[in-house]
């Protein structure tokens, strides 16, 4: 059984989503909302875990530097079953597993996963 500890961090504000905006703003950051998203904060909790559709931009960013990559090249796949919040993206390497550390649910009641900072946390596998 995979067993990764999960350290939940707070998180200001949501990046803007991959898989709600067929294109991401190059000037958008993963500290500052998109002005057209309301979106509220869920705990990274198994019920959430199994609505996930996908991840903000800030966990594709994370995700990049941790297999040091550009964020084109990560794509969000599914969600992993397991009793953690776990993300599969696709990697040039292959399917990798990070994990997600709070759940975003926003106004149109899409659930995506973020992953709040590399630093201090070792989020993937692989």
């Amino acid at each position: 059984m995979l067993n990764i500890k999960l350290r939940f961090m707070a998180v200001s504000c949501v990046a803007i989503v991959l898989t709600a905006c067929g294109k991401k703003d190059e000037q958008q950051t993963a500290s500052a909302p998109p002005a057209n998203v309301s979106s509220s904060k869920l705990e990274a909790n198994d019920e959430n875990c199994r609505k996930v559709t996908g991840v903000t931009s800030g966990f594709t960013q994370n995700a990049a530097a941790f297999f040091h990559t550009s964020t084109s090249n990560i794509k969000f796949l599914r969600m992993h079953e397991s009793s953690t919040c776990i993300a599969v993206v696709d990697t040039p390497n292959g399917p990798k597993m990070c994990g997600v550390d709070s759940v975003i649910k926003t106004e149109t009641g899409e659930y995506i996963g973020h992953w709040n900072s590399v630093g201090g946390f070792n989020g993937c596998i692989g």
